[in-house]
């Protein structure tokens, strides 16, 4: 498997992806046309659609927004919002369907009927945001929002917006990017074993550099003074004859660590992807999707219901892993693991459960032996 310069692109931006993973048409004009890294109105509109940076906005439509994403505003009462069910519209899609008013009483109204029960959740939630806001402040507040934080709510809107599509595209990734155990062990670029003690010292010898410092042990070994011997260099763990702890960071630590603490760690090797409510042959249609943009270097089979995949990271730019922290967990991958110093399975270990964690693919890092 070739990675080339496509790896560098901000991954919701290739526009081969975008092809790819987009639902059908009528499913594209209920998104309102978005591409994965397309723009979303985040920022404030007035009369003729022009934004409205800096202007004096009224603490209600700052709520609003909060409640109901992006709205453009028509008049300092009215404006148009993406209906909170549009993914239950059975029609074309139109940017003035869906009315918001933040005058007394508020309402949310839609053009279509089919969102009817996502539409009254909203009006719901929108009435009790600016019954709170009224009994906390007695009176609507008038509000200078500044370029620094126009610029910041349109990044979270835009945010909000990847992560909606993100939660709709999840079915359409389990079908367009299938990918069966049997597919990884034949495109393995590493040959994997049938002897499955071995695992672990391959994923260490081919995944890290030999002064790498590892932690690798059960869940609680970390802290205390003797809980050094589970922090080793790659090349020592390498040359042990057997490792039966069950965990392992996908960091690198500092010589000398005795924690596992993010003060500790030194740098981060891999992001590690696993979900454990997507069943394991669908993750395994995530973790594809995944290799269009980041070089996949490992996927293990834990012995229970999960997969992970191993991903370098190191060719993201800050954009690119930002949307990566918002656009993941939509697709039901366990945020945890963006922790740097989260422990993962370890393959070639037997767990609890006395199956095999074992690997399913191995492609070693650029640089590694």
């Amino acid at each position: 498997m070739a990675f080339g310069h496509q790896h560098r692109r901000t991954p919701l931006r290739n526009p081969r992806i975008c092809r790819r993973i987009q639902p059908s048409r009528r499913s594209r004009r209920v998104q309102e046309g978005a591409a994965w890294g397309g723009s979303t109105n985040t920022s404030f509109r007035g009369h003729g659609d022009q934004p409205r940076e800096g202007a004096s906005v009224n603490l209600e439509q700052v709520i609003a927004e909060s409640v109901l994403g992006s709205i453009q505003w028509k008049t300092d009462t009215e404006g148009f919002c993406r209906c909170p069910g549009a993914q239950f519209h059975t029609s074309k899609n139109l940017k003035t369907d869906c009315l918001v008013k933040i005058s007394k009483p508020s309402t949310v109204f839609c053009f279509h009927s089919s969102c009817m029960a996502e539409i009254v959740k909203a009006r719901s939630n929108l009435f009790r945001a600016l019954t709170a806001s009224d009994q906390g402040s007695g009176r609507a507040k008038r509000l200078k929002l500044t370029s620094e934080e126009t610029n910041r709510r349109r990044d979270a809107a835009r945010i909000r917006g990847m992560t909606l599509r993100a939660k709709n595209a999840l079915a359409v990734i389990i079908k367009e990017f299938h990918l069966s155990e049997e597919d990884l062990l034949e495109e393995s670029p590493i040959l994997i074993p049938i002897h499955i003690p071995v695992h672990s010292r391959l994923l260490i010898q081919h995944l890290f550099e030999p002064e790498d410092v590892i932690w690798i042990g059960n869940t609680y070994d970390s802290g205390k003074p003797w809980h050094a011997r589970h922090f080793k260099t790659a090349k020592d763990w390498g040359e042990k004859r057997s490792i039966t702890d069950p965990f392992v960071v996908p960091s690198t630590f500092k010589p000398g660590s005795v924690s596992r603490s993010k003060s500790n760690t030194l740098s981060r090797r891999y992001l590690v992807v696993e979900s454990d409510t997507v069943p394991a042959e669908d993750f395994l249609s995530v973790i594809n999707w995944c290799r269009q943009f980041m070089p996949l270097h490992a996927v293990v089979h834990t012995g229970g219901k999960s997969r992970h995949g191993w991903f370098d990271t190191s060719c993201l730019d800050p954009e690119a892993w930002t949307q990566l922290r918002s656009i993941l967990p939509a697709l039901q991958v366990d945020s945890a693991l963006f922790r740097e110093s989260q422990p993962v399975r370890l393959p070639g270990v037997r767990r609890d459960n006395s199956h095999w964690q074992r690997l399913l693919f191995l492609a070693p890092r650029k640089g590694v032996l």
